[in-house]
């Protein structure tokens, strides 16, 4: 079992492990705000400035707004066709985003 993450009712609610890659499961949602709360911190302390690739399940539905504006070293994110709507500025402040599909 995957402990990278605290699920509850099927939305993510929690990343438990930051890690360069993170895969999220099949059958998941992603909670608003989940990456929110370090995109002002100085970048040696801002816990998500370690993830540079992201893989989102084809389960989600909406990439809310800003959702990875606290991620400013992610440089490739996989969305699968099952995602219907990408918020207003999912991915401002991800200057070094070379890769998206």
């Amino acid at each position: 079992m995957d402990e990278t993450f605290y699920i509850e009712d099927g939305v993510v609610e929690e990343i438990v492990e930051v890690k360069s890659r993170l895969v999220f499961p099949e059958g998941v949602e992603i909670a608003e705000g989940l990456f929110m709360g370090m995109e002002d911190e100085p970048i040696e302390d801002n816990i998500y400035a370690e993830i540079d690739s992201i893989v989102f399940p084809s389960s989600l539905e909406t990439l809310e707004d800003y959702t990875l504006s606290a991620c400013p070293n992610l440089t490739s994110v996989i969305i699968s066709e099952g995602t219907k709507v990408i918020g207003e500025r999912a991915f401002n402040d991800c200057k070094k985003l070379k890769h998206l599909v």
